[in-house]
This record gives C-alpha cells, sequence and structure tokens, in this order.
C-alpha cells in the first residue's frame, strides 16, 4: 500500500503477510508528506496469519502488524491470529470485505 502514495488506498488488506523492506516503507511513508501520513493512520487494516504457517512464519505477521501501529501511527489496525496455516479463515475474509 505504501507504493500507493500519496494516494491513500480506501482499505488494507494484509493476509500471511511478512515485514520486508523495512527502510523503503518508512522512506515512502516519510516523502508522501503530513496530509498523506495522517490520511494513511486513518486507513482501515485487517491482518490474518496462522500460527502454523509453513509459508510465511508468524513472526513476520506480528513484525507487520508492529511496523504499521508502532512505526506508521495507524489506528485502525485489526489484527486475527489463528490457529491454522497458510490460509484465510472467513472470519478475516469477512472482515476485510466488511470495509468494501
Amino acid at each position: 500500500a505504501l507504493h500507493l502514495l500519496p494516494q491513500v488506498p480506501a482499505a488494507i488488506g494484509f493476509f500471511s503477510g511478512s515485514l520486508m523492506c523495512t527502510k523503503r516503507w518508512r522512506a515512502c511513508f516519510e516523502s508522501a508528506g503530513q496530509h498523506v501520513q495522517d490520511a494513511l493512520r486513518e486507513v482501515p487494516l485487517v491482518q490474518g496469519h496462522g500460527r502454523g504457517d509453513w509459508a510465511v512464519g508468524v513472526n513476520g505477521g506480528r513484525w507487520l502488524h508492529s511496523f504499521c501501529v508502532d512505526d506508521l501511527g495507524m489506528r485502525r489496525c485489526h489484527y486475527d491470529e489463528f490457529q491454522g496455516g497458510h490460509n484465510i479463515p472467513d472470519v478475516v475474509a469477512d472482515r476485510f470485505v466488511a470495509l468494501l
């Protein structure tokens, strides 16, 4: 989503995502300007990650969530960590669809 700045998305969904390219994400955010940063902080974000995900480890999802909340200051983040693997449970998909 940060590569789209200065355009701000209506909603963001991360499903079994991980934090990579932290420096690039932070630079995109910081170069976007205060107005865009403030708008992004209010974008609803739904994130889901399975504790048993063999393809993308759950710690990557936790780091991504922490980056969005703690580093970027996003205020409307919902993180679902669920028992399961590399899949999207109905509850996570439904939560994201409700944003659209």
